[in-house]
C-alpha cells in the first residue's frame, strides 16, 4: 500500500477463498477512514459546540480522535473486499 500513515497486514494460511486483511492507519484514532473526505471540519465544530466535549472553543478533532487519514476510505475498503469475496453458503 503506498501510503505513508497506512500499513496493510494480510494473513495467509486461511481456507480456500478466505482472505483476512487488516488496515491500520498509524497513530490513527477512533475515526472512520477517509471522513474528512466528506466532512467540513469548520461545520463539524460547530455541530458539536452544544456539547459538553466541545464547550471549549477552538476544537481540535485530531487532539480527540487520532490522526485523521484521507488516503484510504473505510467505506471504499469494505465495499471492495466484500466484493472479492462474496459469501459462502
Amino acid at each position: 500500500m503506498p501510503f505513508d500513515d497506512v500499513e496493510l497486514s494480510r494473513w495467509s494460511g486461511c481456507a480456500a477463498g478466505l482472505d483476512v486483511e487488516l488496515h491500520t492507519v498509524l497513530g490513527g484514532g477512533h475515526t472512520w477512514r477517509g471522513m474528512l473526505n466528506y466532512v467540513d471540519v469548520g461545520t463539524l465544530g460547530e455541530l458539536g459546540a452544544n456539547q459538553q466535549l466541545a464547550e471549549v472553543r477552538d476544537l481540535d478533532l485530531v487532539e480527540i480522535a487520532g490522526h485523521m487519514t484521507t488516503s484510504v476510505e473505510a467505506t471504499t475498503l469494505m465495499v471492495d473486499f466484500f466484493d472479492a469475496h462474496p459469501r459462502l453458503d
